[in-house]
């Protein structure tokens, strides 16, 4: 800082001095001399500022996208979880299907065993062929009965399929709905589950 000028030399430096010295004396004289510098000071503060502030933006925007990926990631564990669900349905559906042919071939296979052995026996005696044939009668409205539940298990194994596939569709659709309630703009394809 400079010495205090008395208004002679403060004359004598005005004029004689070129335009930015001439400026800073007067400020001396009037008392603002500092007042440049905390102005540079502070615009070098805004402008940190103002950077921070948009490395806080690109931060922010930054998670805002991993967000939305991460929530199409989760629909489409929904998807998988009831494609995994539908899948078992269908798969215990089959293997009652299997069980109920494999008692029906049971069954069949020893009703033919006992039939062929009636004809073994019909041709050592006419009374054993009577005796057998009558036993053979005897077993058929249990095959009967038998095919008949096969069919029965058959049709309620149908049926539980299609009540597990509407039910995933509903829940599809439901994802759908809310995915799109929140986005307006859908990033994925057709062939991409539900969100």
């Amino acid at each position: 800082m400079c010495p205090p000028l008395d208004a002679k030399s403060l004359r004598h430096a005005a004029v004689g001095a070129r335009p930015d010295e001439r400026r800073r004396v007067l400020e001396e004289a009037a008392g603002i001399g500092g007042l440049h510098a905390r102005r540079v000071e502070a615009d070098a503060k805004l402008r940190a500022a103002a950077a921070n502030l948009a490395r806080a933006e690109d931060a922010h925007s930054g998670l805002e996208a991993r967000l939305a990926g991460l929530r199409r990631q989760a629909c489409q564990a929904e998807w998988h979880r009831d494609l995994s669900a539908r899948i078992g349905a269908a798969e215990a559906g089959l293997l009652t299907l299997a069980c109920a042919r494999a008692a029906v071939r049971s069954a069949a296979t020893a009703a033919l065993v006992t039939a062929h052995a009636g004809v073994v026996r019909a041709a050592s005696a006419i009374a054993t062929t009577e005796a057998e044939a009558a036993m053979a009668t005897a077993l058929l409205p249990v095959l009967r009965e038998i095919a008949t539940a096969a069919r029965t298990a058959a049709g309620r194994a149908r049926l539980a399929q299609e009540y597990h596939q509407a039910a995933a569709a509903r829940r599809r659709h439901a994802c759908w709905t809310r995915w799109t309630r929140r986005s307006t703009t859908p990033t994925w394809t057709a062939s991409a589950p539900c969100c």
